[in-house]
């Protein structure tokens, strides 16, 4: 092999092995920091109930209503005002894997956020920001967010 092929293959290996690192870290945190440090709040059992709905919805083919009713105010609550990205990405990924939904959902919850870390290195590698730096953010968002 060329010294090249070499310098290449060393450079994605000192990216990937600390990708993964970040994600397996990213998991345990979140895991351990949602169940023992800061448990979800009642209130987003309702916030969660309503973005399953809408993700199934969307796996069925259905739209989401302009106006949900059954959200708890007098008028319903516009959808367009809350965020409903993840919805149509999870909703539509399900309809093409098709499966049980609540075992995609699972996987979904869990692994959205964890892809989006190689995702968000890739991208700032990709506007020219040193790796050590973008493994920093990757790193940073896996805690965070």
């Amino acid at each position: 092999m060329s010294a090249r092929a070499d310098r290449n293959r060393y450079t994605t290996t000192k990216s990937v092995l600390p990708l993964l690192l970040i994600m397996v870290s990213a998991l345990i945190f979140r895991s351990w920091f949602a169940s023992d440090v800061m448990p979800p709040p009642r209130r987003m059992q309702g916030e969660t109930t309503q973005a399953y709905r809408y993700s199934r919805m969307v796996s069925k083919g259905l739209a989401i209503p302009a106006i949900d009713f059954l959200v708890m105010h007098p008028e319903g609550m516009r959808t367009g005002e809350n965020s409903i990205f993840e919805e149509y990405i999870a909703g539509t990924l399900h309809s093409v894997t098709g499966g049980d939904f609540d075992a995609f959902m699972r996987f979904f919850c869990i692994a959205f956020p964890l892809l989006s870390i190689p995702g968000l290195y890739l991208w700032m590698r990709s506007a020219g920001i040193p790796s050590r730096t973008a493994l920093l953010g990757a790193a940073a968002y896996g805690i965070l967010l």
